[in-house]
């Protein structure tokens, strides 16, 4: 005897790989404290949602066969490992379990899911929302996501710093450590008013950076007094934007020194590659302490390394447009390489001043400020 729920306890059948893709938006996006995702039906749809650090994201999947008044709130690995009891192929049906919970069932087979005892918050009312911007290169955006969060502060107690500032108007993304600043051009069309800055999370910047490249749906940005709304085909992320004052980054590259060089990119990368080779027999702590020599001249780019058991290193590399009198500066090496990791292009500019004033790492997308270090003397 099948032990499939009944028509009148069927709520939706969906499709498995659509249920798949939706909860691989849902796995971005929850809270490693309390991971949960919630599901509910109305007559055309179901939706699955989460929340987690401030970042309310829903995705919403049309369907023919469904029924409203689901509701089932369950933990997102289990969930997924239940969708592997069942062939990729199969039509699923889910329905509310005896009381709580969600029950998946397919032909004969039946799997229950417990429900999670977790108060799902408010979706953020949008009253009043007015689109700011758009892109139609997804994959394009979601990679400068990816490299603007490489210039962003990893710890969550210094918030402004811990984020990515959008700005819709010059379509940039900018972030910064403190230490170094990066400014990069993306694929972001203005709706046509001012929109001005929005400085979002770092937490958010990367659910961006993941999952708008795994579709091809238009992204369409649009804002509120208290909320952004990024929403791409079946998913909207809703974030609340950082407060507190940026740092002035417009009037950080005013300043930035216009003398430089060109260097091939790829092979400035290999030295800092192998200083950092040289450097990673100590600590990390004393690293710290190992700064690396670059000297610009008439005649290209000069490294010199000296680690703290002595190891050393020097080469020598060709570059164009150096005027003047030479320049010798230093840098913590790990950083330099991050900043020229972030560029695209085969030649690079490097841009300074002098040994005590920020460098300018440059290319035709993005642009990056280093801070230098003192060197010993």
């Amino acid at each position: 005897m099948a032990t499939t729920a009944s028509q009148s306890q069927t709520l939706a059948r969906v499709d498995q790989e659509q249920l798949r893709e939706a909860l691989r938006s849902v796995e971005l996006a929850v809270s490693t404290a309390a991971p949960f995702v919630h599901l509910s039906s109305t007559a055309s749809r179901l939706e699955l949602r989460t929340f987690g650090n401030y970042i309310h994201l829903r995705v919403r999947l049309p369907l023919d066969d469904v029924e409203a008044g689901l509701k089932a709130t369950v933990a997102p690995a289990e969930l997924k490992r239940a969708l592997g009891a069942f062939a990729k192929e199969d039509v699923l049906e889910l329905s509310q379990g005896e009381g709580e919970g969600l029950v998946i069932a397919h032909g004969r087979r039946r799997v229950s899911l417990p429900e999670v005892s977790e108060a799902v918050p408010v979706w953020p009312s949008l009253r009043g929302k007015r689109a700011v911007a758009d892109s139609t290169d997804p994959s394009q955006l979601a990679r400068d996501f990816e490299l603007a969060m490489r210039t962003a502060h990893d710890e969550q107690f210094r918030p402004v710093l811990c984020s990515v500032l959008i700005d819709f108007d010059e379509g940039v993304l900018v972030s910064t450590d403190s230490y170094r600043l990066q400014r990069r051009s993306a694929p972001l069309r203005a709706a046509g008013e001012e929109a001005g800055d929005v400085v979002i999370p770092r937490d958010a910047a990367k659910v961006l950076a993941k999952d708008l490249r795994r579709r091809t749906n238009k992204v369409v940005f649009a804002a509120t007094r208290e909320w952004l709304s990024v929403s791409q085909g079946p998913m909207e992320l809703v974030v609340r934007p950082v407060e507190g004052q940026y740092p002035d980054w417009r009037k950080l590259l005013a300043d930035a020194p216009e003398r430089g060089l060109s260097v091939e990119r790829e092979a400035l990368a290999e030295s800092l590659r192998a200083v950092e080779a040289i450097a990673s027999s100590s600590s990390s702590r004393s690293r710290e302490r190992e700064p690396v020599r670059v000297i610009l001249d008439s005649d290209g780019i000069s490294l010199r390394f000296r680690s703290l058991r002595d190891a050393t290193l020097e080469e020598e590399l060709s570059a164009e447009g150096w005027t003047g009198d030479p320049v010798e500066a230093g840098f913590q090496p790990h950083f330099l390489l991050d900043a020229i990791k972030v560029l695209d292009d085969e030649r690079i500019e490097i841009r300074v001043k002098d040994a005590l004033r920020p460098i300018l790492v440059a290319g035709e997308q993005a642009v990056v400020l280093q801070m230098p270090v003192r060197l010993p003397s």
